[in-house]
Formats: structure tokens, sequence, C-alpha cells
């Protein structure tokens, strides 16, 4: 095991003021209203209204993360080798979030290109949107191991932005369609790019919020020199965030094939597409409720087996949807409620677990890479998306959907094991995954009380 990096400083404030915490959960909220408005809708903008193949819109998808992977681990090395007056992971934000907003919006655009042409415009945006989330949300999330080392006020803090988040995630599956069809009329195209400007809006001022508020404590007072051959192993030989990475790359991939699919499951399936904001909101409310008895819920059982809790539970209540079948309208809603109960688990732990691996990182090899570790998270969560992306498109395909036409009952049942089944194949894996996890609270705290020591010594 290699020395302690000896260049770290730690400007420690046992609380982080309430201001503080809802700019850094702010972050969470303007993120997430252009992300996820993203990752629910841009599928289903392709091909009812941007009017492409399924399979061309699924490839697009998997071709982006590809091409994103470079520029997550280029955003992680920069910022691992950045000091500035406002600290290493401010600038990326300050620089980074105008670019997320207005290709957020122009996403939503429908030119008119020819064919072909359209085709390039959806690459070049969505592209373009993909590398601008990473340089204005990875820092963002990046920075929480530099905030504090207090490991309540990361929780703290994690929470306040797994909340804000889930509440821009839950505006979105809620009053996205309702707010199309409000300020669109009766052209659907109108009424997303409208919807998009008013949220990169939003999203604009809680960045600057978070920009004003947000300060980094934990700091190197000499940035060192990381070479790519130095980082590679504190992914590589770290263990544990090998493991995490697995369970989220799965659970995400499944989550977000639902999310792909779930317009076309409440259209064509169920035939009532009225309840998109009803599930939307059933699905959000309990996951944010669940958010906020986290803390509790880990000091009873403890992150991991809260961790895989919650997959069981969306394990447990996909499976059951699929079997009462999508004519059965209250069972889909109580079990869509119970889906998010699982979800609402899951998704503010696995961030909460990161910064451990980056002091089990800093702890085994002597230099804290939050950065790279981060990015590598990252990407990942992209990768999933890009995966789900390609897997629903493709699948679409397969079971013969097509767009603004009534559908066979084979590809309804096709539309609805994808819905329902595809999510649950995906999180067993991520679980089979967790049950190797083993850095509990004794392990952690033991860990830090080390870094500690060995910080006092230097």
């Amino acid at each position: 095991m290699e020395g302690l990096d000896k260049n770290i400083a730690v400007n420690e404030t046992s609380k982080i003021s309430f201001v503080e915490k809802l700019a850094f959960g702010g972050g969470g909220f303007a993120g997430n209203i252009m992300i996820q408005s993203i990752n629910m809708y841009l599928m289903f903008f392709y091909t009812d209204v941007f009017k492409i193949n399924a399979m061309v819109a699924g490839t697009l998808f998997l071709v982006a993360r590809l091409v994103d992977a470079v520029c997550d681990f280029t955003i992680g090395y920069l910022m691992d080798h950045t000091k500035t007056k406002w600290g290493k992971f401010r600038p990326f934000v300050m620089f980074g979030f105008i670019p997320f907003c207005i290709l957020g919006v122009a996403c939503f655009v429908v030119p008119g290109f020819s064919d072909s042409g359209k085709v390039v415009y959806a690459y070049v945006t969505y592209i373009g949107f993909m590398i601008a989330t990473t340089v204005a949300t990875l820092p963002g999330q990046a920075i929480l191991p530099a905030i504090t080392q207090e490991p309540m006020e990361r929780v703290k803090l994690n929470n306040y932005a797994q909340f804000l988040g889930m509440t821009g995630m839950m505006i979105v599956a809620v009053g996205m369609m309702p707010f199309v069809q409000m300020l669109g009329g009766k052209s659907m195209a109108k009424g997303f790019i409208l919807t998009m400007s008013i949220f990169a809006v939003i999203a604009a001022a809680l960045y600057l919020f978070w920009i004003s508020k947000v300060r980094e404590r934990v700091v190197v007072k000499k940035v060192e020199e990381i070479k790519l051959k130095d980082a590679l192993p504190i992914i590589f030989q770290n263990k544990y965030l090998l493991l995490l990475v697995g369970a989220f790359v799965f659970f995400m991939s499944g989550f977000t094939i639902r999310n792909n699919v779930q317009m076309y499951y409440l259209i064509y399936a169920v035939r009532r597409p009225d309840l998109i904001p009803t599930v939307g909101l059933l699905s959000m409310l309990p996951l944010i409720a669940t958010i906020l008895l986290v803390p509790v819920i880990v000091g009873k059982i403890g992150k991991k087996n809260a961790l895989i809790l919650g997959m069981s539970i969306v394990v447990i209540s996909n499976v059951i949807q699929y079997f009462v079948g999508y004519n059965n309208l209250t069972a889909i809603l109580v079990l869509t409620a119970v889906f998010g109960i699982g979800s609402g688990l899951f998704v503010p732990l696995v961030w909460g677990i990161l910064p451990d691996t980056v002091d089990y990182a800093h702890w085994k090899f002597g230099k804290r890479t939050e950065g790279i570790i981060t990015s590598t998270f990252v990407f990942t969560q992209k990768a999933s998306s890009g995966i789900a992306g390609y897997i629903a498109g493709a699948a679409l395909v397969a079971v013969g959907y097509m767009p603004n036409a009534a559908q066979s009952p084979a590809t309804l049942n096709g539309i609805s094991f994808l819905y329902n089944i595809g999510g649950a194949v995906f999180a067993v894996i991520a679980i089979i995954f967790m049950l190797f996890y083993d850095l509990d609270s004794k392990k952690y705290n033991e860990i830090v009380e080390d870094l500690h020591k060995r910080d006092a010594e230097n």
C-alpha cells in the first residue's frame, strides 16, 4: 500500500449550512429536469413526432454513449488536475451549464430537413447534449467528497440532491405531457420546444444558485500529476467501485428501459394516454417519500442491505405487474407505486455509497481522485442509458411496433414484457453484484480513522 498523499488539507466545517445544502440539492433538480426529459420522452419524440425509426433512435442512444465515454474520462482527468481560485470542480459547472441548457432544448426541435438530414441533426444535438451534460453535471457529483469528510453530512447533502433531483424528475414525469398539450395545442412539436425552454430557464437559475453557494473544503494544496497508467489501477483494482458499477449499470439499464417504453405501454397497451401524469405521480411520490426515510432505513439495516431491499421490491412489483396483465388498471397503479418505493431506496443510496469508494481508493492507493472515480461512475450511468435505449429501440422494432397505428396483440404483449420483465431481469443481476460488496460501516470507519491518523502524522 502506498503512502497517503501529503498534499491533502481538510478545511473541515462540521455542519454544512441549510442554504448550501439547498443549493447543492438545487443542482440535482436542475440536472434532472433536463436529463430526465431526455430519458423519459426523447425516444417517443423521435419515433412519433420527429418521425425516425425506433431502431435508428436506439442506435443513436448507444453511439452517443460511446462517443461521450471519451468526454467522461477526459473531464474526470481534467478535474483531478485542476486548481483555480474557484476550486477544482466549480469552474466546470460555471462554464458548462449554459450549453447544457441550450442543447437540451435543441434536442426537441424538429428541423425542416430531409429524413437523412433529420438523423444528422439528431446525432449532433443529442451527442452535444451528452457532452454538455458531462461538463455541467459530473463535477457537481464529484464535488461531494470535497465538500466534507463527515459521513452524516455527506448523507444529508446527498439526500438534498436526491430529494430535489427526484422532485425535478417527478415534475417531468407528471407535468411534461400536460405542459406539451397546453403550450402546443394541436402541435406536439411546438409544445415540446416551449416546455423544454421553460425547464432550461429554471435549470439555469438553479445552477447560478449552486455556483454562488457550494464550496470545496477538502482541498489539495498542490495538484499532483496523475498519469493515466496511475489512474487505471485506481479504477480496476478498486473492487468496491467495480461491484457498485456493476449493480448500477444493470439496475439503471432496466430502469431506463421502463422509462423509455412507458409512453408506448400507456398509449397502446393500456390505451389510457390520459394516465401518463397519474402513473408519473404514482411512481415518483413514493420514490421521493422513501428517499426521506433512507437515513432511518440505513441506520437499521445498513447501506448494502437497504440497496438490495430496494432492488428486490422492484423485481417483485415488475413481475407481478406483467402477469396481472395490462388491462388490470387498479393493479397497474398500485404496483407502479410499489415500484417507486423500491426505486426510492436504490437511487439515493447508490450515490451515497460512491464517496465511500473514493475514500477506499485514497486509503489503498494514497491518491485522492474524486474526478476519475466519479467520471467512471457517470460514464456507467450514461452507458446503461445507451444500452437501454438501444435495447428499447431494437425490441420495439422486433415486436412489430408501428408509430401512430393500431398494434397487434403480439406487439402489445411484447411492449408489456419489455416494460416489466426487462427491468426485473436487470435488477436481479444487479442484486448479485451487491451480494459481494462487503465495505460495511465498521470497515469504512476504520479506513476514515486511518486516513485522519496519517493526515495528522504528515
